[in-house]
C-alpha cells in the first residue's frame, strides 16, 4: 500500500510539469509581475525558458522583472540574450539601456537608446530617456533636440515638456524653460516637479514672487519634502541679496543680515528642509544662519 501511495504521487508530480507549458509560466509570470510579486514573476519566467530557450520575449520580460528588484546586471544579460534571440527587438535594446542608465553606465546606455531608435524612428520613451542622460552629460543642445522630438510624438506628456524646460534652463535661456514648465503643468497641475523648476528658474530671473507662489504651491502638495523649503528660503535669500547661486561673498552676506526678519524668514525654511532631509540645507544654515 505505501509503494501504491508513493508511486502515485511521484507519477502526479511529473504528470503536472509535462502538463504545462511555456506559455502557462509565461501567463502565470505576467499574473505575477501585474501583482508586483517579482521574484514569483521571475521564478515562472524561468520555468518557461527551461521549456523554450528561443524566445526573445521570455528573457526580455525575465529582465524587466530583475530590474524592478534592481538586480540590474542579472537583468542586462537577459537583455543581451534577447537581442542575440532577436537583433531587431528594440524595446530590448531600450531595457538594456534603462538598467546600463541605473548603473551609472551612461555611454553603454546611449549606445542602446541610439539602437532602439534606428530600430524604431517613433520610439517616444527612447528619446526621452536618451534626452535625461544628455543632460546629466551637459550636451544640453542633444537633450533639447530629444525631447522635442519626444514631444513632436506625444505633445500631452508633462514630463517631456519638464525636461526639456530643465535643458533650456541649463543653458540659461529661462524664457523657454518657463514657457515649458507653464506647458507642463498646463497638462498636469499636480506636478511637483514642474512648479520646482519653474520657480528655481523663476528665481534666477529675480521674479521672487511669482518663484515663492511655485514653493507654496509645491509645499501644499507635498508638506514634507524638504525640497520646496529650501528653494523658498533661497528665494528669499536671493531677493534679499541680490545674488546669483555660488556667490556669497563677504559683502552681499553682510547686505543680507541687513534685512533680518527676511533672513530669520529664510533660516526657518532652511531649517525645515534640513529637518525633511533635504542636504543642500545645512550648508545653507551654516552660510546665513549663524547660531542655528
Amino acid at each position: 500500500m505505501k509503494r501504491a501511495v508513493v508511486g502515485l504521487s511521484a507519477l502526479l508530480f511529473f504528470d503536472l510539469s509535462w502538463a504545462q507549458s511555456a506559455g502557462d509560466f509565461y501567463r502565470r509570470a505576467v499574473s505575477k509581475f501585474n501583482q508586483k510579486d517579482f521574484a514569483g514573476a521571475i521564478t515562472d519566467y524561468t520555468r518557461a525558458i527551461a521549456l523554450d530557450s528561443t524566445s526573445s520575449v521570455l528573457f526580455n520580460n525575465r529582465g524587466v522583472a530583475k530590474s524592478k528588484i534592481e538586480e540590474y546586471s542579472e537583468s542586462i544579460e537577459d537583455y543581451t540574450k534577447a537581442i542575440a534571440l532577436n537583433k531587431a527587438f528594440a524595446v530590448a535594446y531600450f531595457n538594456r539601456g534603462n538598467a546600463q542608465k541605473e548603473l551609472l553606465k551612461y555611454d553603454l546606455a546611449l549606445l542602446d537608446y541610439d539602437k532602439a531608435i534606428v530600430l524604431d524612428a517613433n520610439y517616444k520613451s527612447a528619446y526621452l530617456n536618451r534626452g535625461l542622460i544628455r543632460t546629466e552629460n551637459a550636451d544640453y543642445k542633444g537633450a533639447i533636440d530629444d525631447f522635442s522630438r519626444s514631444i513632436q510624438l506625444d505633445p500631452k506628456d508633462a514630463k517631456c515638456f519638464n525636461n526639456r524646460g530643465v535643458a533650456y534652463f541649463k543653458i540659461a535661456q529661462y524664457d523657454k524653460a518657463v514657457k515649458d514648465f507653464d506647458k507642463a503643468l498646463v497638462l498636469d497641475n499636480e506636478y511637483y516637479n514642474a512648479y520646482i523648476n519653474r520657480g528655481i528658474c523663476l528665481t534666477e530671473m529675480n521674479k521672487t514672487e511669482m518663484a515663492i507662489k511655485d514653493f507654496n504651491i509645491a509645499i501644499q502638495k507635498s508638506p514634507m519634502n524638504g525640497e520646496a523649503y529650501y528653494y523658498r528660503g533661497y528665494a528669499i535669500v536671493n531677493e534679499v541679496a541680490e545674488i546669483q547661486a555660488g556667490k556669497n561673498d563677504k559683502k552681499t552676506l553682510a547686505v543680507i543680515k541687513n534685512n533680518f526678519n527676511k533672513l530669520d524668514s529664510a533660516c526657518e525654511d532652511f531649517k525645515k528642509a534640513r529637518n525633511f532631509r533635504y542636504s543642500k540645507a545645512i550648508d545653507a544654515i551654516e552660510s546665513f544662519c549663524k547660531g542655528s
